[in-house]
Formats: structure tokens, C-alpha cells, sequence
């Protein structure tokens, strides 16, 4: 069973969960939460509950974090609660109570379109890390350091592994697709992160801003060789390396 992001409604209220299963280890927990996490998501009783959903996670990187936009919220706590009981995963942290909020204020203001991005990108990352965990890794960090650096086009870079890898993607209209496109090259101020961080933050995980990562990429610049990436994974501390045949 597939999202259908065109449910979503600028109107519906927006609220969090903090998911994980058992354990504290950095990035090895929280891609175990996903995976966890998955089944449920994909599920009627999820999805019949959330108008849409986004994954991102930060802190120690060993958690979801499980936004979602609902106008049933007693039935989106009823599913989480049945699911907790039925997995054994268990809350980081209290959930944030389902609110009226303005998600987009931070990222141009078009509520309604940017929550039908957020609502589109999860579905397809979570095809994708299904598919190829360690290529889904090494898609966002060659995305980051040798797409989103030069300004180069991001559809090539993408298309082929989200038509072969992500049914979500290939149940989306024409339409439907050239939206997600538009809308994920979106970079509505220059003072902003791009909406494609999103994206990134969920499948590597994190924003990569140690150090003012992310200002590098508020001006174009050079593409990075895959030795050079590979530095900055080891000093994130990502435990994947991009092979040198991935060199520019």
C-alpha cells in the first residue's frame, strides 16, 4: 500500500513521534529503527491514520524522528501505541501532541506544496535503503559533494535508482513526478538549506553541518573526488566509502 501525498491538506495538524528499537549505537540504531519501522509505515493502519509522514532524526543519530500530518490523531496515536506493542520499539522521547503549524515557514512558506514534498521524499528513501542500504548511502554523499556542489542537474544523478528501486515512485502520475522534481532542486533563499537536506538528512543520516558543513554549499563550488568524500565520511564518522571508481 502506497501514501497518497495528494491527501494531504495545509489544514491538517502536524506532530511528532521519537521511535527507535532497544540500544544507544549511534547510526547502526537508527537505520535498525527504520528498518523496523517499515512494515508499519507502509501499512493500512498507518496510512488510512496520516494524511502524509517525513522521517528525519539528529542528536545522537539512533532514533526516528517521525513527523506527521493528520486530521485523525486519535487514530495516528491508536496505530503508533498497537505498533510500540506489537515491535517493542519504544519512544526516545514524549511525542509532540498534533498542533495547527506552519512547517514551511523556514523553507519559503508554500505550506501546502511543501508538505506534499515531505510527504513524497520518505516514501521513496525508505524504497531505496530497502533496496540497497549501503547504495542508498552512497547515492546522498555523491549527491551532496559532486551534484549539489557544482550545481549540477540532480534528476540524472537519481532517476534510474528511484525507477528501478522505489515502487512508491513509479505509482506517482507524470504529473506527480515532474512536481517532486521541481520541488526537490527547490532552493528557495539563499540563506536556506535546499529541500533536498531533507532527503539527505534521512538516508546518510544527518545534515553534515560539523564545522559549517552545510554553508559550502550556500555557493557553488567544486565537485569533490571520491578520496575527498571520503575524508569528510570518516570524519563525520559514517562507516561506508565511496569506491574510487566514483572519482570525477
Amino acid at each position: 500500500m502506497f501514501p497518497d501525498p495528494s491527501k494531504v491538506s495545509a489544514d491538517d495538524l502536524f506532530g511528532r513521534f521519537y521511535l527507535k528499537v532497544p540500544g544507544n549505537e549511534k547510526f547502526t540504531n537508527y537505520y535498525r529503527s527504520i528498518d523496523a519501522l517499515r512494515p508499519f509505515l507502509y501499512g493500512e493502519e498507518w496510512l488510512s491514520a496520516a494524511s502524509g509522514y517525513y522521517i528525519n532524526t539528529s542528536g545522537n543519530f539512533d532514533y526516528v524522528r517521525l513527523s506527521y500530518f493528520t486530521h485523525k490523531p486519535e487514530k495516528v496515536f491508536s496505530a503508533v501505541t498497537a505498533m510500540r506493542q506489537k515491535t517493542g520499539i519504544v519512544e526516545s522521547e514524549e511525542a509532540e501532541p498534533p498542533r495547527r503549524d506552519n512547517v514551511s515557514a523556514l523553507y519559503g512558506g508554500e505550506e501546502l506544496r511543501f508538505r506534499k514534498f515531505l510527504s513524497s521524499y520518505s516514501p521513496i528513501a525508505l524504497d531505496i535503503m530497502a533496496a540497497d542500504p549501503a547504495g542508498a548511502r552512497r547515492l546522498m554523499a555523491t549527491f551532496r559533494w559532486q551534484i549539489t556542489l557544482p550545481r549540477k542537474p540532480l534528476r540524472p544523478h537519481f532517476e534510474n535508482v528511484f525507477r528501478s528501486q522505489s515502487g512508491f515512485y513509479n505509482s506517482l502520475s507524470i504529473a506527480e513526478r515532474e512536481r517532486f522534481w521541481s520541488d526537490l532542486s527547490n532552493w528557495p533563499d539563499p540563506a536556506q538549506v535546499d529541500w533536498a537536506h531533507m532527503m539527505v538528512n534521512m538516508v546518510l543520516p544527518g545534515d553534515w553541518n560539523k564545522g559549517g558543513r552545510w554553508k559550502r554549499f550556500l555557493s557553488p563550488g567544486q565537485p569533490k573526488i571520491a578520496s575527498e568524500i571520503n575524508a569528510e565520511l570518516e570524519d563525520i564518522g559514517l562507516d561506508f566509502r565511496i569506491p574510487a571508481a566514483r572519482a570525477l
